[in-house]
């Protein structure tokens, strides 16, 4: 882990920050061990950038360098937060074991008092990452604060961390508040009226990230993540120790502004986080945004075409620090080497691989934004059309070594057989994306399709029910079509009415419940999936056996009334459509046979 020789213009950054340690030193002095969470001392202003003038014995290179890269990296903070109107900022560099800078910036909330390095701040995935610390240290995960306070925050130093949400009113109105967009205008968000997963629910102060960070670029491991911890963490591989097989908690390879970097990003409800190490260099930084998006206007661009602040914002500390390493000639990045002759990139929509395919929220993956793919300039090249709000469209093209790299920066498009029964893309967008090609009845718009097709069934079944009882009472007598429908014409058609009606009901309970999911996945006050589909099969179920009972008499009445082909016609275009919404929950396995059969046996 000790830092290796840095060449060019790295190395009087690097010296020039350390140096900026002594200036910091006091803002980052770590709270005292132990201390309660009600003495949290005064927040902090944000830093003062009014010139004054030197004295005589500080007109030195060394000193001028330290108040050029201080300002840099104010102004670089400032301009963000004014890009994306977030009340608050936190920014914190750890070189070699030490913190050398760390500063708030803005307020707690617009127009409120000022932000302060001690208030507890959410972290969401980056609580998995110290969740690993435990893991990989005990081999369980901990259940509660006490479990967490000896095997991470005590042993690290994070002395204002806290797993608990019903902690006491002072550390509650501490954190900094999370803010989110509310009918385009950024508002506090409201705190978590159900307690989420404990690793989600992890808070710690800017002064306890930094301490992990020291930790984590310190020569010397220290406690907490000595026995190879650290190294386990900095490993962009797949997990083999027994307590976590197969799972990456730690950090994940990327690449920022042509620098390689392990990253975590923690993106909890209101709020954007990000710790860095470049482990060549044993530099960390650190960047906390207490706003999920800009109320207005475009974010920061990031040069990878991102549009993301904090990518931005991160591409900008690291070009200050360190200059820039993009060389789209030469690119490097975590990427392997895969030719296109073997593996030529799949035209077609992709999205996100973040849900496991056997886990219950796998249900949720046809919710997300996909990302088109298409061969351009007679298939020499692909242009990759990502969400609107994510990226810029970029082109990738076939290299003279076979692999396909973005006319941007470089940046190679990897991806697996075609013969894959599920294609992916390994893309770089500020980080690295790994992308699965959606099944043609996987898509959302087919999706949305069919349940409006199926909802708009519904209203037309349910309407017409009171409305025709309301024309049959205004003209005192039955329907018009009724007049010869008697015998078994008349039972049938009545039998079809009841059961339209209850399935266009059951079909109106299925699309509230999924829209009432897909409209609080991503909050904390989300229930789990897994709760939810019991009462989505409890409509699902007979929704199933109902239409093709339907659809059985439909066809049997229409065979032995075939002058009333138009009716039987109508029943079947309106359970058809209750039958493709159905349909779209099984292939989104909201209530697959084997889910269903699970719960039943479970």
């Amino acid at each position: 882990m000790a830092p290796t020789s840095v060449g060019g213009t790295a190395r009087p950054r690097l010296q020039a920050l350390a140096f900026a340690f002594l200036i910091a030193v006091a803002a980052a002095q770590p709270a005292p061990e132990g201390a309660a969470p009600d003495s949290l001392p005064p927040p902090m202003a944000t830093p003062d950038l009014t010139p004054r003038a030197l004295e005589a014995e500080e007109l030195d290179p060394g000193t001028l360098a330290r108040m050029a890269l201080r300002f840099q990296l104010d102004q670089l903070a400032l301009e963000t937060l004014g890009a994306t109107r977030a009340p608050a900022l936190v920014l914190g560099v750890a070189l070699q074991g030490q913190t050398v800078f760390l500063a708030p910036y803005g307020s707690r909330t617009p127009g409120g008092p000022p932000a302060s390095l001690d208030d507890p701040l959410w972290l969401g995935a980056l609580g998995h990452t110290l969740t690993a610390v435990a893991e990989l240290t005990a081999g369980v995960a901990p259940e509660n604060d006490d479990a967490y306070r000896r095997l991470v925050f005590g042993p690290l130093g994070m002395a204002n961390a806290s797993a608990d949400v019903g902690v006491d009113d002072a550390y509650e109105a501490a954190t900094l508040p999370a803010h989110g967009l509310r009918g385009g205008v950024l508002e506090p968000l409201a705190p978590a009226a159900a307690a989420p997963p404990v690793a989600d629910r992890l808070r710690a102060s800017a002064r306890d990230l930094m301490a992990f960070a020291e930790a984590l670029t310190d020569p010397e491991p220290r406690a907490g993540l000595a026995a190879g911890v650290r190294d386990a963490l900095l490993a962009d591989v797949e997990r083999v120790h027994p307590a976590m097989p197969g799972r990456t908690p730690g950090f994940s390879a990327s690449v920022l502004a042509g620098h390689r970097v392990l990253r975590r990003d923690g993106d909890p409800p209101g709020a954007r986080a990000s710790l860095v190490v470049l482990p060549e260099y044993a530099l960390s930084l650190l960047v906390y945004l207490n706003a999920e998006a800009p109320p207005a206007g475009d974010p920061l661009v990031a040069t990878s075409g991102v549009r993301d602040a904090r990518d931005a914002l991160l591409e900008a500390i690291l070009v200050a620090l360190l200059g820039d390493a993009r060389d789209p000639a030469a690119p490097e990045g975590p990427w392997p080497a895969v030719t296109a002759a073997t593996n030529p990139p799949t035209p077609g929509h992709y999205r996100l691989a973040r849900y496991p395919a056997d886990a219950p929220d796998r249900a949720l993956a046809a919710l997300q934004p996909t990302f088109d793919l298409r061969a351009v300039d007679d298939g020499s090249a692909v242009r990759l059309t990502p969400p609107q709000a994510v990226a810029e469209p970029i082109t990738f093209a076939r290299a003279p070594d076979g692999v396909w790299r973005s006319a941007r920066d470089g940046a190679p498009l990897v991806s697996t057989p075609v013969g894959q029964d599920r294609p992916r893309l390994l893309v770089h967008l500020g980080s690295t994306l790994t992308l699965e090609r959606v099944a043609p009845l996987e898509r959302r718009a087919v999706g949305l399709a069919s349940w409006a097709a199926a909802i708009a069934a519904a209203a037309v079944v349910l309407i017409s029910w009171p409305l025709g009882a309301v024309l049959r009472w205004r003209r005192r007598e039955p329907r018009a079509w009724d007049r010869s429908a008697q015998g078994t014409l008349g039972r049938a058609l009545r039998h079809l009415r009841v059961h339209s009606r209850v399935n266009a009901a059951l079909t109106l309970a299925l699309a509230s419940g999924i829209a009432f999911l897909a409209t609080t996945a991503r909050s904390q006050v989300a229930p789990p999936l897994a709760d939810a589909l019991p009462w989505l099969h409890a409509a699902a179920v007979p929704l199933a056996l109902l239409l093709a009972i339907t659809w059985l008499r439909t066809l049997l009445a229409a065979v032995a009334h075939p002058q009333a082909g138009w009716r039987w016609a109508w029943h079947a275009l309106a359970n058809l459509a209750f039958a493709a919404a159905w349909l779209q929950g099984w292939v989104w396995q909201l209530w697959s046979p084997a889910a269903i059969a699970a719960r039943w046996l479970g």
